[in-house]
């Protein structure tokens, strides 16, 4: 038993990774999510046994338990017991709380060998000093950083921070393009929320003009017949979630309170034609790291009899992945391209056979025909440059239903021409009370 190492890209990528270490004693490398960042660090660590330790830096303890569980199954138990005593795993958190308390601890972590995963995380104003105390004190180890998304949002660029150059980089879309990794059925089922309704209303009610008022809601009041008339999330569900013994993420939005949506789910029976027997999971930052973790190994363990639901927010959009996972539910809108490919990477794999499937309830679907667009240039540049590793049968791939489409564009209308008209008579009345001013000046 051991590392394996994927030919079309995974091979060149561990020969990238020594070069650069061979030269510089560290190693930066972007790979997208799905495509074995985990196995490139495993195979490193393997070929440098010899090293007195090794330390794992990552963001979270779920991370680490993965990794844990990854050479559990890829070593027989004496080799793995071997590995697993020369790692010493620490969280970003860990050290930065270590680092505080006091700075000669970190002493505890001098290593040959360091491997740092999701290292955008490590530039964190929380944790970044301890990083960088940690690494200036280990000046003679090997190193090697991995993560999906290098750019932080501040804009640094942590593997140009830490690595100075990227060893190797392979981007989701050429992943994708390049038949490494298989896409997901992505459903656009835009569910109008009853928030949503209400946030119109609020605007509709604090508008003066009455003319313009009354045009507005008799137009709100025709859509809200419409939605009304709609498939609720119960039928959606039930048209897609078909695996009785299946296991799904759920994306939640920050504010929400996950135990008041799964008690809301388990109210209006939102999957109980798909299997009664349920089993509701939840993770989220200010919950404990034992219950996150459990609840996670809980979610990750072998399909069983049981329809598993793990609810999340703010946690598992990195570093994590089921190949076993039948697929995610969005339930957060996001403003961000990249927040929304991590999501969408829990449920890539190069390994899949089935396809994963995508139910998207809040309207990110623009995002998905985005990454679409990307993939359709780089075949392009492919296939005319004579590159056979590019096949414009991929795009076949591209599977997109939307469901509702009609009354949630007259929906999406509407509120467009009331924020026109709410924005147009706010610069009205500024200037107005501008030149009035002036009035009052001369």
């Amino acid at each position: 038993m051991g590392i394996e190492l994927d030919n079309r890209y995974q091979t060149e990528a561990y020969e990238a990774i020594k070069k650069s270490i061979e030269k510089n004693k560290k190693a930066g490398i972007v790979l997208p999510p799905g495509t074995g960042k985990t196995y490139l660090a495993l195979k490193l660590i393997e070929d440098n046994l010899d090293s007195e330790q090794i330390l794992f830096l990552s963001p979270s303890p779920k991370v680490n338990a993965y990794v844990r569980k990854t050479i559990r199954k890829n070593y027989d138990s004496e080799q793995a017991g071997k590995i697993l005593s020369k790692i010493k795993f620490v969280t970003y958190k860990g050290l930065s709380r270590r680092y505080k308390k006091n700075k000669d601890d970190l002493g505890e972590y001098k290593s040959d060998l360091i491997i740092i995963d999701e290292v955008h995380r490590s530039g964190a104003p929380e944790w970044g000093k301890a990083v960088d105390y940690l690494l200036d004190n280990n000046l003679e180890a090997k190193m090697l950083g991995m993560t999906a998304t290098p750019l932080r949002t501040d804009g640094q660029n942590m593997i140009e921070k830490r690595f100075e150059n990227v060893a190797y980089e392979l981007k989701l879309s050429e992943a994708v393009a390049r038949r490494i990794i298989k896409l997901p059925l992505y459903i656009s089922s835009r569910y109008i929320f009853e928030e949503d309704i209400q946030d119109l209303q609020d605007k509709i009610d604090s508008i003066t003009n009455l003319e313009k008022k009354k045009e507005f809601q008799e137009k709100l009041n025709r859509a809200k017949k419409q939605i009304a008339n709609s498939k609720g999330k119960k039928e959606i569900f039930k048209k897609y979630m078909t695996q009785k013994n299946g296991k799904w993420f759920v994306f939640c939005n920050p504010g929400d309170d996950i135990r008041l949506l799964q008690e809301q789910a388990k109210r209006e029976e939102w999957f109980d034609e798909i299997n009664k027997d349920q089993t509701f999971l939840m993770m989220e930052y200010k919950q404990n790291d034992y219950d996150n973790n459990r609840a996670l190994r809980t979610f990750l363990k072998r399909s069983g009899d049981d329809l598993r639901i793990l609810f999340s927010k703010n946690m598992i959009n990195e570093g994590i992945h089921d190949e076993e996972a039948t697929g995610e539910i969005m339930l957060r809108p996001t403003k961000s391209y990249v927040l929304f490919i991590q999501q969408l990477g829990r449920i890539l794999s190069r390994n899949r056979n089935e396809t994963p499937i995508v139910l998207d309830l809040v309207g990110n679907i623009k995002y998905f025909k985005e990454f679409r667009q990307e993939i359709i240039n780089i075949i392009r540049k492919g296939t005319e440059a004579g590159d056979i590793r590019y096949d414009p049968k991929v795009l076949e791939q591209f599977k997109i239903l939307e469901e509702q489409e009609d009354f949630v564009k007259s929906f999406e209308e509407i509120e467009k021409s009331i924020d026109e008209y709410t924005s147009k008579t706010v610069v009205e009345e500024t200037l107005e009370i501008l030149e009035k001013l002036n009035e009052y000046r001369n």
